[in-house]
């Protein structure tokens, strides 16, 4: 801050960096409105991780709706069941919108990255085999 500026001013500029001016669009408001969304996932599936690791849970069901914006990524996993082992192989792959600090561990909180509404949920062996049974007389 400039010797000319005080906090009425800041506030001010903070205010209109967020919600826009009648001449202006809001900077900051999709940004922290993402912010809050990508938060509110990882803390959901930071909870889900802590307690599937609990329970030593080995598959999981990459959970969550397919839309007009689901990156390929997400899309290529939804609605399936993955043994653990190949949920910490995707950390090494590439993706679009693929979150900074993504590793066998934290892919399991990061999921898709940014904006990645999908979980994953605990599944059973038997719903991993069924699948791969599906799988296999499709090929």
């Amino acid at each position: 801050l400039s010797s000319k500026s005080n906090k009425t001013n800041f506030e001010v500029l903070l205010k209109n960096l967020i919600t826009g001016t009648p001449t202006t669009k809001p900077i900051l408001q999709a940004e922290m409105t993402r912010l809050a969304g990508d938060s509110m996932m990882i803390f959901q599936r930071s909870y889900v991780d802590a307690v599937s690791s609990d329970l030593n849970i080995s598959y999981f069901i990459y959970s969550g709706t397919v839309i007009k914006t689901t990156r390929p990524f997400c899309k290529d996993k939804a609605g399936k069941v993955f043994k653990k082992s190949e949920i910490e192989g995707w950390a090494s792959q590439s993706w679009s919108g693929k979150m900074p600090g993504t590793n066998k561990q934290t892919i399991f909180n990061l999921a898709g990255g940014f904006a990645c509404r999908h979980n994953l949920y605990p599944a059973t062996k038997a719903q991993y085999e069924i699948q791969q049974k599906k799988k296999d007389r499709k090929e």
